[in-house]
């Protein structure tokens, strides 16, 4: 096999495409000014950095929930809710009526 060529996930994988993932997840979902997008990719640099002190995603999600990164993460959905791009929201559906 050449060197370069193992295809085998390594533990740090995960913790990337996870960080990436809620990373998608915000700048899809938020039209966030770019004061509120700086704040988010500083965020984002220190989650890849703690990701980066892990060997695998069950460290990463320990130290994520158990420190101000789930905080912060958090703040910014919340502090940001005005920004919140319209086809992100569900759709308004009500239940029929019952019929009698």
């Amino acid at each position: 096999m050449k060197r370069g060529t193992d295809k085998r996930e390594r533990p740090t994988d995960a913790i990337a495409r996870l960080i990436e993932a809620k990373r998608a997840s915000l700048f899809d979902s938020y039209n966030l000014p770019p004061v509120e997008r700086e704040r988010a990719e500083m965020l984002f640099a220190e989650m890849r950095r703690v990701g980066d002190e892990c060997r695998d995603l069950d460290e990463f999600n320990e130290r994520f929930y158990h420190r101000t990164l789930s905080r912060e993460y958090y703040r910014l959905m919340t502090d940001n809710g005005m920004y919140v791009r319209p086809e992100a929201l569900p759709p308004l559906t009500f239940p029929a009526a019952p019929k009698k």
